[in-house]
């Protein structure tokens, strides 16, 4: 019965050792991704910092002062503030600290801040922060509730704040650029990361106040007075001790387990070691992500093992009963018995030997008493060799002793180890190692010792840096694209210069898309074309490219100006470039296309001015363009024919339809991204029948507000589906 009791509790204690292990092991996994997560969001941010810190219009209306650059400028803000949904306000304050531009996000329906109701901001910590960083530098606020007259907004808004200075042309520092970023979003994104763990997400700051904490109540207790003393070190004072004395690690505490990880969100930043030497009261600026799962839930989870140990009890103890009258009265077979077990000690051995896995034990004084084959090839020695050695006979001097601190602190009752180190093998090269460590205790004569399993994991951190680096390349060289590709599009100043009232949305599924628009002015009146080319993401961008300078030849070199001829061209240069025209092409890529000609006087003031005097003249390679006048909607077909491929015709003529321009007319061109968006409550093709009818449900309304209703009902279409195409839509009207 003792026999079968100890052999009961040793599988017990093994697998509670093994669920421990796989617990812990996830708990530090956890909090590492929650860290990313965070890590993630703060490069998102700083990236849409940098890219509205250098837009164009920014630096002409620093140029110039000039009005019109500044409503341009806002606008792109507002644009920016629509999509990005995550910013609660996007401002540009000038050198004095004065608000030049301010876009409140408004709960959804974001809009550009009169300028009766610009602040004057030169008084504010941030501002002031902000303003003296260098070129490149960036300005991180603590995360805390935002204050509005004085008092806590209601409901609260959880808020962190990014800024960078403002240079122009000359290099002077004109102002700063600030970014009021949502910290809910941070919450939320780790919240729902937080998955796989039955313990409690906590988020603290560096004074141990709850950002999330297990109950509302407790949480920014920094910006209460009530709540001044609802700190994780009131709480948990002897956890606070360890979580404080490191970066990051894990330990229990009264048999609740505490994993936590240390996240300094200015090492998100490139070049922020500068900024944060230049900048010490960066330095200080740390949060803590802590899974804290308590002992009754740990006791709860292990309650399943014992309730098998019982079970298995009462099944071998009568069991055993018989068994021992039976051996009673077979003494004589005991020898046999014996060789038996002789024989079961060696295939237990053998058995050892074909783990892959080095495995080795020592007794209390620390000296190798027996190991496997795997160990015996790591250290090029047998198992005679290692019996009676310590660990300064075998490790390196440098790590001997660390190796024995470690290993005396769990014979003195650590119970398990698990930590990553470095070993090196017989070849003499270093491979890192995790190191899992269990003491064991033989209660029949009171010794015991540790036994230890060691997992090479070189190859996999070679394959996760190699991974890491590629991955940042390929990235990095993609968002570079995005700003080439961005730099091609026309600018919405220069299109309402000539067509006051008009539109344009420009959304890429992927970082670059597939889709472009075309504009170009001369004398004679206006060319707007929209492109639809082969596939999205890299392979469609590197097509817009192809297709924005082969029109660039063929209206402003060629000064071509028939659409159906800029078709025509168009066919013949893509074909040629991609060899399409000849046996050995190897790329059938191409572009469906939409081309307008409006043809006008253009009044002094410089938009076209084409009521009674001017035509439109259209030419579509598969796309459409739509008409509607007094209510009533004319869909003009493009041409079943398209741009490139190696079947397309190269010869092909493309149809011109001409329209008299009259007042009150509107047109439209779109891709099919639109009209291709799954969604709804079947997961349905948004519908090109339902686009019609959209537009001509809004096609008296202002074209920017025309803008905003159909982003809008295309995003609450979509929903929680991905985008399925770049999308593209240009409206305009006299």
């Amino acid at each position: 019965m003792i026999l079968v009791s100890g052999i009961t509790t040793l599988i017990y204690n093994t697998e509670i050792r093994k669920n421990r292990v796989l617990i812990e092991t996830n708990e530090i996994y956890i909090a590492s991704m929650l860290a990313q997560v965070i890590i993630g969001d703060f490069k998102s941010v700083l990236s849409d910092l940098m890219i509205l810190s250098e837009k164009n219009e920014l630096q002409a209306m620093l140029r110039t002062g000039d009005i019109g650059h500044r409503k341009a400028l806002a606008k792109e803000f507002l644009s920016y503030s629509a999509r990005k949904k995550v910013f609660d306000q996007i401002r540009f304050l000038d050198d004095t600290g004065t608000e030049v531009i301010r876009i409140n996000f408004n709960s959804g329906y974001p809009y550009i801040a009169p300028e009766d109701q610009l602040q004057f901001k030169g008084d504010r910590y941030y501002f002031k922060d902000a303003f003296k960083r260098r070129r490149g530098e960036i300005f991180l606020s603590s995360f805390d509730l935002n204050i509005e007259n004085g008092k806590i907004e209601q409901p609260i808004k959880p808020t962190i704040r990014f800024g960078t200075p403002v240079f122009d042309i000359y290099r002077n520092k004109r102002g700063v650029l600030l970014l009021n970023y949502f910290g809910t979003k941070i919450i939320r994104n780790i919240e729902n990361s937080y998955t796989g763990s039955p313990g409690r997400l906590m988020l603290l700051n560096r004074k141990g106040f709850w950002l999330k904490g297990p109950v509302p109540e407790y949480e920014w207790g920094f910006m209460y007075e009530d709540r001044k003393n609802r700190t994780f070190g009131n709480a948990f004072p002897e956890a606070w001790q360890q979580i404080t004395a490191r970066e990051s690690g894990q330990f229990y505490d009264a048999d609740d387990l505490f994993t936590f990880i240390t996240v300094f969100p200015m090492s998100t930043f490139r070049g922020s070691a500068s900024s944060v030497a230049k900048h010490p009261e960066n330095s200080g600026l740390y949060w803590k992500i802590i899974s804290h799962i308590p002992e009754n839930v740990l006791k709860k989870m292990y309650q399943e093992a014992l309730d098998r140990l019982i079970l298995l009890n009462a099944v071998l103890i009568p069991l055993l009963a018989v068994c021992s009258w039976i051996l009673a009265r077979t003494h004589v077979k005991r020898r046999e018995a014996e060789k038996a077990v002789k024989e079961n000690l060696n295939f237990l051995q053998t058995l050892m030997n074909t783990i892959p896995v080095p495995i080795f034990y020592k007794d209390t004084d620390c000296l190798y008493q027996g190991c496997n084959a795997a160990f015996e090839k790591i250290l090029g020695m047998k198992k005679q060799e290692v019996i009676e050695k310590t660990v300064y006979d075998l490790a390196p001097e440098n790590m001997a002793d660390k190796y024995h601190e470690m290993d005396l602190k769990l014979l003195q009752g650590a119970g398990v180890q698990i930590y990553e180190t470095q070993v090196r093998y017989a070849d003499g090269k270093f491979h890192d190692i995790i190191f899992h460590k269990a003491r064991f205790i033989n209660s029949e004569n009171d010794t015991g010792g540790l036994v230890g399993a060691m997992l090479d994991i070189t190859d996999i951190r070679q394959l996760e840096e190699s991974l890491r680096e590629t991955h940042e390349r390929i990235t990095d060289s993609i968002q570079y694209a995005k700003m080439i590709q961005r730099s091609l599009l026309p600018n919405p100043e220069n299109i309402n210069a000539f067509l006051p009232e008009s539109f344009f949305i420009w959304q890429p599924r992927d970082i670059v898309g597939g889709d472009f628009i075309f504009t170009d002015c001369s004398e004679n009146g206006i060319i707007i074309a929209v492109m639809d080319c082969t596939g999205h993401g890299v392979p469609g961008a590197f097509m817009t490219m192809v297709a924005t300078f082969s029109l660039r030849k063929i209206i402003r070199d060629e000064r071509c100006q028939d659409p159906g001829e800029i078709l025509k061209q168009l066919n013949l240069i893509v074909k040629k470039t991609l060899q399409q025209d000849t046996k050995y092409a190897l790329s059938d890529d191409g572009l469906d296309a939409a081309v307008c000609f409006l043809s006008g006087y253009l009044s002094p003031d410089g938009p076209l001015n084409a009521i009674n005097k001017g035509q439109l003249t259209f030419s579509g390679a598969r796309l459409p363009l739509i008409c509607i006048h007094n209510s009533e909607t004319t869909v003009i077909k493009g041409d079943k024919q398209s741009i490139g491929y190696k079947k397309s015709d190269i010869n092909f003529e493309f149809t011109k339809h001409t329209i008299p321009i009259e007042k009150g007319m509107s047109f439209y061109m779109f891709t099919d991204g639109f009209a291709d968006q799954l969604g709804g409550e079947r997961g349905r093709r948004f519908g090109t029948r339902r686009l019609k009818h959209l537009l001509n449900e809004n096609a008296l309304l202002p074209f920017e507000k025309q803008r905003e209703a159909l982003l809008r009902t295309f995003d609450e279409y979509r929903g929680e589906n991905e985008r399925q195409d770049d999308v593209t839509v240009l409206g305009f009207g006299f």
